[in-house]
């Protein structure tokens, strides 16, 4: 009884998990926050290149060193539509 409780939670884990990794790298590639989604905010363009999208919100557009840790400043503080 106690391997399908511990089943079945990870199974709900990796799909909830799953699902909101999803909508998230959605956004990223759209170039959008979670607010400008949910809001329909309109102030910022986002790029139709999704490399330029990656690169807005990482600071590289390698896709490889997304994943590695980084400890410089990016340019955009991710609260205000700012001159850059």
């Amino acid at each position: 009884m106690f391997f399908l409780e511990i089943y079945i939670f990870i199974s709900t884990l990796i799909v909830v998990l799953g699902l909101f990794s999803t909508f998230h790298w959605f956004l990223v590639l759209k170039g959008k926050t979670t607010l400008e989604c949910c809001l329909n905010d309109e102030r910022y363009t986002p790029s139709n290149i999704w490399s330029e999208n990656l690169k807005i919100v990482f600071g590289t557009s390698n896709v490889l060193l997304i994943f590695m840790p980084n400890i410089s400043f990016l340019k955009n503080k991710g609260y205000s539509w700012g001159i850059i």
